[in-house]
């Protein structure tokens, strides 16, 4: 009894340090499984709660973006706003300065001209300083903002479109019948009676004038004759048996006499080319084929560059001639200068 009565109290203790032991077991396993639920929850919370961060991550660049961009087309706006007004107004400053214009005029038709000239600049300035204007500023004003409303697409105005096609219209047939007077006075109108004839030729890269003497007839030519290298009256192709061409006179220099109309006969051997005075304001064409009379007056005495205003091949730029305006007694005495030289 005494082994059961000291074996009863040590088997309690035992049981007692079990009991203990599994309590702690026990516990050790209810925390590592609340450990694990909370760490489920957490990666649940994460997983939840991770395209949230993302979206307002993406909402924070594409706002940091915005406000880039916005910068940018601001600052566009502007410095296209003026640059386009820059460019405008600095031409229009040349043209109202008359920085680079027209040389002076020496014709009859001369003063005509040059106010329907101003005229045109004039009002298509007002046109190109509004529309130029206009556009650098709705550059500007409509640039990208971020209060700017989206874009929308729109069929126009048919009233508005047909309106300034009228207007359009007016004014380029209005400008055409101001100018048609001038036009038809050199090109539909023939020659005064006594105008000075001068037969004008263009070959690559010469001009040769023409006159017809004191018979007032000009003599025949003959392609089979023409030799451009010889130049003078072999490269118009003269022909010396015809009675007219004994008192033609060609030369490179074109003389005529002040204050008297002078009628041209323009033809051309080879390409086209575009007979030019710039301060007789005469322009016009010269065709292989056709034999183009025109007219003019001079009424300045003087030497006036004559040019080839078509580009007529690699030696175009040096194509150019003079034409002298003298008194007619002068033009008298040079012109049976020329006539002696051929007896």
């Amino acid at each position: 009894m005494r082994v059961c009565g000291v074996g009863i109290p040590d088997w309690r203790s035992r049981e007692k340090s079990c009991d203990r032991e599994s309590g702690g077991k026990t516990a050790a396993l209810q925390i590592k499984k609340n450990a694990l639920a909370l760490a489920v929850s957490c990666g649940r919370l994460a997983a939840f709660t991770a395209p949230l961060f993302r979206i307002q991550g993406c909402t924070r660049c594409r706002s940091e973006e915005g406000r880039e961009s916005y910068g940018r087309s601001r600052y566009m706006g502007l410095v296209l706003l003026v640059v386009i007004w820059l460019i405008t107004f600095i031409s229009a400053y040349f043209f109202i300065a008359k920085t680079w214009w027209l040389p002076t005029g020496a014709s009859a038709a001369a003063a005509g001209i040059d106010h329907h000239f101003a005229t045109t600049y004039l009002v298509m300035g007002i046109v190109f300083v509004a529309a130029q204007v206009s556009l650098g500023y709705f550059a500007w004003k409509y640039r990208d903002r971020p209060t700017a409303p989206p874009a929308r697409y729109v069929h126009g105005n048919n009233m508005l479109e047909i309106v300034w096609t009228v207007l359009t219209a007016i004014l380029f047939i209005g400008l055409n019948l101001m100018s048609s007077s001038i036009w038809a006075s050199e090109r539909f109108r023939s020659a005064e009676p006594g105008a000075t004839q001068v037969e004008v030729t263009g070959m690559q890269f010469q001009w040769y004038f023409r006159y017809p003497g004191p018979d007032g007839k000009f003599g025949a030519t003959r392609p089979e004759l023409i030799d451009a290298s010889a130049g003078g009256e072999s490269a118009l192709g003269l022909d010396a048996t015809d009675p007219a061409s004994k008192d033609d006179v060609v030369t490179g220099t074109m003389v005529v006499p002040v204050n008297r109309e002078v009628e041209l006969i323009l033809r051309a051997q080879d390409v086209i080319h575009s007979f030019f005075i710039p301060n007789m304001r005469f322009k016009q064409d010269a065709v292989p084929g056709l034999a183009i009379h025109m007219h003019f007056t001079p009424i300045r005495i003087g030497e006036f560059e004559v040019t080839c205003a078509e580009l007529c091949g690699l030696g175009h730029y040096k194509m150019h001639g003079m034409l002298k305006v003298v008194s007619q007694e002068e033009f008298d005495k040079w012109l049976a200068a020329r006539e002696a030289e051929k007896q």
